[in-house]
């Protein structure tokens, strides 16, 4: 069952870097902490809302450019986020994917794929 093992390994993947690699390796602030485990928490309830995924059934094409393109609209058109805090959503989930990949070579492709995405232009958040 691949579906099973990559959302197993995904899963891991999560709790580690959530619970050891960020606060351990990196010694990000708690701040950050937060910031990045917000920003996973809202693409999984993206996916979850939009894509009827599952938390328990991430696959590697849970992260394919087109969610994650999707992902970015929906954090501006649906929770009405700013560009730049869309950018900062967008970079700390790209950390989890190099994470992700760096622990499992088959999630190299959509790491590659992942940094392809640009952020947001800075100039279309004014306001008035």
């Amino acid at each position: 069952m691949k579906t099973q093992s990559e959302s197993i390994i995904i899963a891991t993947a999560i709790h580690d870097w959530i619970g050891s690699y960020l606060p351990d390796v990196r010694e990000n602030s708690t701040n950050t902490l937060k910031a990045y485990r917000e920003a996973l928490t809202l693409y999984v309830r993206f996916l979850e809302d939009e894509k009827s995924v599952k938390s328990y059934n991430l696959s590697s094409g849970c992260f394919s450019h087109l969610f994650i393109q999707a992902w970015m609209i929906w954090l501006k058109d649906k929770r009405h986020s700013s560009n730049s805090t869309c950018n900062h959503r967008l970079a700390c989930l790209k950390s989890f994917i190099k994470y992700l990949s760096r622990k499992n070579l088959m999630f190299v492709q959509i790491q590659a794929e992942a940094y392809e995405i640009k952020a947001m232009r800075k100039s279309e958040e004014r306001h008035g």
